[in-house]
């Protein structure tokens, strides 16, 4: 693994330019997650220049990969170096959602607080490292019950 916590988002897209601007990457932005840390693969230079028009500079790294997803996340794998933390998101995700009090008792899901990304990417290189693991991810499920234990603690809407 890399020795610090940077970070980038990798996120695959097809068609999907006024999409990806209206929700993920406004995600990112309430987040506080800086555009030069975020990269779009799409399928060709057709579509490179599709979202370039639809997106403008603010996005710096919008990347020509293959074509259909299953390729395009073994490309996005292959893209970046070995020990990167590669934080990979769907181009429609809208909010992200964290568990607020206890599941089994009246819990409930609030939004992220802004900043709350960049908090949990950091604390999950920090627990990958120390527990030696490489992979994590969120929990997709809108159910409180599912995230009954203290790890499992978003949820992503897309």
């Amino acid at each position: 693994m890399a020795q610090d916590a940077d970070f980038v988002v990798a996120v695959p897209s097809y068609r999907r330019e006024t999409v990806i601007g209206d929700k993920t990457l406004a995600l990112l932005t309430r987040q506080g997650i800086p555009e030069d840390r975020v990269y779009i693969f799409v399928a060709d230079e057709l579509e490179r220049q599709r979202y370039v028009a639809q997106l403008g500079k603010r996005w710096p790294h919008i990347i020509v990969g293959t074509p259909t997803l299953w390729r395009q996340r073994n490309f996005i794998t292959e893209y970046f170096t070995e020990g990167a933390h590669v934080v990979s998101l769907d181009d429609d995700v809208e909010e992200l959602y964290r568990l607020q009090g206890d599941a089994l008792n009246g819990g409930a899901l609030e939004p992220l607080h802004a900043g709350g990304l960049v908090d949990m990417i950091r604390d999950a290189w920090r627990k990958m490292h120390r527990l030696g693991i490489y992979l994590w991810s969120l929990n997709v499920s809108d159910n409180p019950y599912f995230m009954s234990n203290e790890e499992h603690w978003l949820w992503a809407h897309a």
